[in-house]
Parts: C-alpha cells; sequence; structure tokens
C-alpha cells in the first residue's frame, strides 16, 4: 500500500476518502487513520534496524579493538621471543668466539714455548761443547804449563 500526503488544506473535502464513525458519526480520512500506524509502525521498525546495526557496529568495533589488543600483544610477546633468541645466539657466539680464541692463544703460547725449549735446549747443548772444548783447552793449557814446569825443572839441576 502507498500512502501519499494529500497536498490540499485540511478544511478542504474534495477527492479524500472518508468514513463515518458508527458511533459518533464523526467523518474520519482515509489517508491519515491508516497512514499514521503504518508511519509509526514503519517508524518504530527502521528505528529499532538502526539501534540494531549501530549496537553491531559497536560490537565489531569492539572486537576488532579487542583483537588489536590481542595482536599486539602478540607483537610484544614475538619480539621478546626474537630478542631472546639473539641474546641466545649472541651470548653462544661469543662464548664459541672466546673458546676459539683461547684456544687459539694457547696453542700460540704452547708453540712459543716449544719454540724456547727448543732454543734452550740448542744454547745448551751449546753452551756444553763451549765447556767440553774449555775444558779440553785447559787441560791442554794445563798440559803445556805442566810440559814447560818439566822442561825448566831439568835444566835448572
Amino acid at each position: 500500500m502507498i500512502l501519499r500526503k494529500s497536498h490540499q488544506p485540511k478544511n478542504c473535502d474534495m477527492t479524500e476518502p472518508t468514513i463515518l464513525c458508527p458511533k459518533c458519526t464523526t467523518e474520519i480520512r482515509l489517508t491519515e487513520s491508516l497512514a499514521a500506524p503504518l508511519i509509526a509502525a514503519t517508524r518504530q521498525q527502521f528505528e529499532q534496524q538502526l539501534a540494531q546495526k549501530d549496537q553491531d557496529i559497536a560490537q565489531r568495533e569492539q572486537d576488532l579493538r579487542e583483537q588489536q589488543k590481542q595482536l599486539q600483544a602478540a607483537q610484544r610477546s614475538l619480539e621478546e621471543q626474537i630478542a631472546q633468541q639473539v641474546a641466545a645466539q649472541l651470548h653462544t657466539e661469543r662464548q664459541r668466539i672466546i673458546s676459539e680464541e683461547s684456544q687459539k692463544a694457547k696453542q700460540a703460547a704452547a708453540n712459543e714455548l716449544d719454540s724456547k725449549t727448543r732454543e734452550l735446549a740448542e744454547l745448551n747443548d751449546v753452551l756444553k761443547e763451549r765447556d767440553a772444548k774449555l775444558a779440553e783447552a785447559q787441560q791442554a793449557q794445563a798440559e803445556l804449563i805442566k810440559n814447560n814446569a818439566n822442561l825448566t825443572m831439568p835444566s835448572a839441576n
């Protein structure tokens, strides 16, 4: 049913259908009497739909805010996990480097110690050779002095 407002003044009875009230014989315009409850019902229906949509939108906004909070919490958690993993990897890598460098330093010190030990052994060998040569030279000198002393002694007799 399509309802149209009359653009005629209210006092004008030209073409609007009317009915008479059987009790009081009051003339009632059909358009006003039929349109008012329909308009009120339609208005109420639209207001309910609008309120429901507003409520749905508010609920969606609340859900979105909650999801955003959850995403932010998950992101923070993920960032913390990544930071912990990076710190653990960094610690492990540092320990590995320290271990490697310590091993290299120990190896270098051991090599240097071996080198110095060999050098010391060589110097000891050279010293022993010189001591032996010195002992031979002293022996030879002692024999020479003794021979000279023996030579000078018989001529004094």
